[in-house]
């Protein structure tokens, strides 16, 4: 990973920094990583989020129950999907997998379509993808059923600006989003790190596409 320059403690950079360490001198296998390590990575992302948030001038205005951002593509990568993967095989029933793996080939499809009709336009298939309001799968009764080993993209995707005009395609360009660069810029270099030395790839994508690739039934 790149050692980032930022004035701010970062748990999460700290944290991915140690758990690097400690793969390569203990030669950890990816089941360690994922049924412990990984989720104290997530934890910790979260509590550098909470922690920049309140030292912030603009705080996050993203309320429970705000699901407006649950519509659009998420982009990921194969370690995080065989993080999903690995825990929500062993917390979701069998009945709630079964209608996550519907939604999700039915959101893949989509994909998929809009990916055929704008095959050089990322930017377009993801605006055409929002607007056709396809939900996550994992999104039951606007609530996140995998919340605790939810993507991180879904963690560090906040608003300062207010939250209803999420929800209004008129307004959408208002929407302020929360940013801080180095937190997410050192959150890509480590999920790359792991995916390259854990899956040997460095292939990114759609978390679907991901999830289904990996056997997600």
């Amino acid at each position: 990973m790149t050692l980032l320059n930022t004035q701010q403690s970062n748990p999460c950079y700290e944290y991915a920094i140690e758990l690097t360490k400690k793969i390569f001198q203990q030669n950890m296998s990816l089941a360690q990583v994922l049924d412990y390590y990984y989720p104290e990575y997530y934890s910790k992302m979260q509590e550098t989020i909470d922690h920049f948030n309140k030292q912030s001038p603009n705080p996050i205005t993203c309320k429970k129950n705000c699901d407006a951002c649950c519509y659009y593509m998420v982009a990921s990568v194969p370690i995080e999907a065989k993080y999903i993967y690995y825990h929500a095989k062993k917390q979701l029933t069998r009945k709630q997998i079964k209608s996550v793996v519907r939604k999700m080939r039915n959101a893949y499809s989509m994909e998929q379509k809009y990916a055929s009709l704008y095959p050089n336009d990322v930017i377009k298939q993801a605006q055409m993808y929002r607007l056709a309001k396809i939900p996550c799968p994992f999104l039951k009764d606007r609530t996140c059923i995998i919340y605790n080993y939810r993507p991180m993209i879904c963690r560090y995707h906040n608003v300062t600006s207010s939250p209803t005009i999420c929800y209004d395609n008129n307004k959408i360009r208002q929407v302020t989003a929360w940013q801080h660069p180095d937190l997410m810029k050192s959150d890509v270099e480590f999920q790359k790190f792991m995916s390259h030395h854990f899956l040997k790839t460095l292939y990114s994508g759609t978390l679907n596409k991901l999830l289904l690739e990996h056997g997600f039934n």
